[in-house]
């Protein structure tokens, strides 16, 4: 029952928000009207008042800074220094909220070991680890061919970035709350993505304003169904596949604990919304091997699920309501989804193969450790097949083959046994006595046999940097998942 004390609080916790949301909005509003800075930079600016208030606020810091930086992963808002665009990799060196919070968060790391009475506070977890520095040791031994050391530059640097979240956020995911933290964080990050591609399908002529602001764009597609053409979403992603794919290596999370009977009612809640915000905006992505890549990590998790008993009678029913949400999505989108699995598509399916053939010419000539990271742009010009040219200008969309053509077989080997190696983590978190943990790595299995359908068709999993820091916190949370199911006292608060 709600009391007057509560009521009164309630009251004060509004008035307190819409204090601090004026209060950025008027600190930005003189900053932007005082210096030249640019809209982006204004944008970071407001989260930057807004995040630093909640900060001060917040009981527990390292958790509040824990979550933050796991959110703001997909929202691009950074800025980009020395500019190149690249058609298989980092196109600049960017600093932006990712890298304030991933700074935060090394702070906060710091200063627990300093304060930790265990042993062995800050751990390296080989098994992710000695692969990932192998990747980058390739990465670096390929500079011997690289004929664009700046485009190697930047991908150096990401990669670099990327281990370092790995190691931190592992080492800060030490209990069940800390974990609820991180889902909660992917579970919200997922849902702007989606009200935002949403808003792009409602309104086309958002994507021009999300140009002038850099938070990407969506992509008109290429085809039109019937008369009218339609939006594919990008997000702030600025590309529909790469948002697809964003959205089916998190959505199987989500929607493991909405089929299971286990998590928390918050937990339940925040997943609910997010599976369903969630396949309706991977729908308006229209990227095909987005759809197959969640429906094959579906088919991978449900028997999983029945092997490990997180399914139930409740669980039928609420498999049948989840059949159910799908036929009404499939009934007022089946149309669109069959045009775009049937339609001519002009030729993107076929550049799959174009560009696969310049791939595999460019693996024939620099076999062992590539042409060079992120310089598959640089062997273009010589290597394009003169028929179509689209092969002039584009990358080989299969991940996998990017990978050869610019580290090698060597330094492909590297990334397999990377890919094998969280495989078997996976495995061996599912087999703990947490049902949560379990629930976790079943849907991190599904995702992760969807992502490996999904690279053999275009190469977001190594190009975009958001993909990729995605990516290495599955592979963190499982770790820490491991430990903690190794050490039970560590469950706790």
């Amino acid at each position: 029952m709600l009391t007057a004390t509560s009521i009164t609080f309630d009251r004060k916790l509004l008035l307190i928000w819409l204090a601090l949301f004026i209060g950025a909005l008027v600190s930005v509003a003189a900053v932007w009207a005082v210096w030249s800075f640019s809209t982006i930079q204004v944008i970071g600016l407001f989260f930057v008042i807004i995040c630093g208030v909640l900060l001060a606020l917040a009981p527990d810091k390292r958790r509040f800074i824990l979550g933050a930086t796991i959110f703001v992963i997909p929202l691009n808002i950074d800025q980009s220094f020395m500019l190149h665009p690249s058609p298989g990799g980092a196109d600049s060196l960017s600093v932006g909220l990712f890298e304030i919070f991933l700074f935060l968060l090394f702070a906060a790391t710091l200063f627990r070991m300093a304060h930790s009475k265990e042993t062995g506070a800050f751990r390296l977890y080989p098994a992710i680890l000695a692969p990932s520095i192998a990747i980058l040791a390739f990465y670096l031994i390929s500079l011997v061919n690289a004929r664009d050391l700046l485009w190697s530059l930047f991908d150096i640097i990401n990669f670099i970035k990327v281990i370092l979240f790995f190691l931190l956020l592992v080492n800060n995911i030490t209990n069940e709350k800390d974990l609820k933290v991180v889902l909660f964080a992917l579970f919200a990050a997922l849902i702007v993505q989606a009200i935002i591609a949403t808003l792009q399908n409602i309104n086309p002529d958002i994507t021009d304003t999300m140009l002038r602001f850099k938070l990407g764009v969506s992509s008109q597609i290429v085809f039109e169904q019937g008369v009218n053409p339609f939006v594919r979403s990008g997000g702030t992603f600025g590309n529909a596949n790469h948002l697809g794919r964003y959205f089916s290596l998190v959505l199987p999370t989500a929607v493991i604990f909405v089929l299971s009977p286990l998590s928390s009612r918050s937990l339940k809640i925040m997943s609910v919304v997010t599976s369903l915000v969630g396949v309706f905006a991977v729908i308006n992505t229209f990227s095909r091997s987005a759809w197959a890549g969640m429906a094959l990590a579906v088919l991978v998790m449900l028997p999983l699920m029945l092997k490990y008993r997180l399914l139930n009678f409740r669980s039928m029913f609420r498999i049948s309501f989840a059949v159910v949400v799908l036929a009404l999505f499939l009934f007022v989108f089946g149309q669109k989804i069959w045009d775009r699995l049937t339609l001519d598509d002009k030729g993107s399916a076929m550049t799959r193969i174009t560009t696969s053939k310049v791939a595999f010419r460019i693996i024939e000539d620099h076999p062992f450790i590539g042409c060079g990271i992120n310089n598959y742009g640089a062997m273009l010009p010589e290597y394009w097949i003169g028929e179509d040219t689209f092969t002039r200008k584009a990358a080989v969309h299969n991940n996998y083959l990017l990978y050869i053509a610019e580290i090698g077989i060597l330094g492909f080997s590297a990334f397999l046994t990377l890919l094998v190696a969280f495989g078997s983590r996976i495995r061996q978190a599912m087999k703990g006595q947490s049902p949560l943990y379990t629930a976790v790595a079943i849907s991190f299995m599904g995702a992760f046999f969807g992502m490996l359908l999904e690279s053999l068709s275009d190469k977001s999993y190594k190009e975009n940097f958001s993909m990729l820091l995605t990516f290495w916190g599955m592979m963190a949370i499982i770790e820490a998942i491991i430990r903690m199911q190794n050490k039970p006292q560590l469950k706790g608060n």
